[in-house]
This record gives C-alpha cells, structure tokens and sequence, in this order.
C-alpha cells in the first residue's frame, strides 16, 4: 500500500479549473487501479501557509519552521506526490510556490555549497 498526496493549487474554483478537473480524473482512474493506496488531497488555497505570501513585512517570520516541518514531514510519510496546476502568466500559482518555498529549507529538504555559511551578495558574512 502506497501514500499518495494530491496538491491542488488552481486558484479557480474547483468545477472552473481544468488542471483540477483533469487531475481528479486521474485520481479517480488511479484508485480504481490501486485500491489499497491511500490518498491524501489538499487544496493548497486552503492551507494556513496559503493565508500571506511573503512581502517586506512579513519576512523575518515568513519561513515559520512549525509550518515548514509539518509540510516536510508529511511529505517523508508519503511515497507518491501528483501536483496539479495550471499555468498562469507562464508561471505556477503563488499557492504553489509559497509551498515550495515553506518546503525548500537549506540542510532539511536540499543542500548547497554555501548552505552553512551567511551570504550577502557573494560575500561572505562572519557571525
């Protein structure tokens, strides 16, 4: 048995979007595939992280890590993630990139040369 999580991220309404609409369709034909598989279905519209997107008053407490590690632990208990969204302007929903960026935490979910070290414009700052 397999966890799947779902993220919906259209910010129209779920019977306008078609990327929902399409994905629903494939969550659909997949449980009549995989039948023991559970499935985990967020709208990410609706999650707290959703609420504020990150702007010059917010961003010392922007990356709240309560909130980052809950959305990084369950993503650890799940063995499949489906992602629908649509394109806007040529790019992803805020609510989907306010996810990865609550997701994205350096030595957490990914690492880089410089991740231990404060950077500001390539120069590195001693603490």
């Amino acid at each position: 048995m397999a966890k799947v999580l779902v993220l919906y991220s259209s910010p129209l309404n779920n019977m306008k979007s078609i990327s929902t609409l399409a994905a629903k369709k494939f969550i659909e034909e997949y449980k009549n595939i995989n039948q023991n598989d559970e499935i985990i279905e967020f709208d990410l519209n609706n999650l707290e992280m959703a609420q504020s997107g990150m702007n010059s008053n917010n961003f010392g407490n922007f990356f709240n890590e309560d909130l980052s590690n809950k959305y990084i632990e369950l993503l650890k208990e799940v063995n499949k993630v489906v992602i629908s969204s649509p394109m806007i302007n040529f790019n992803v929903p805020t609510v989907l990139k306010t996810f990865i960026d609550r997701i994205a935490v350096a030595n957490k979910t990914f690492s880089y040369k410089y991740s231990k070290k404060r950077c500001f414009n390539r120069t590195i700052i001693k603490p």
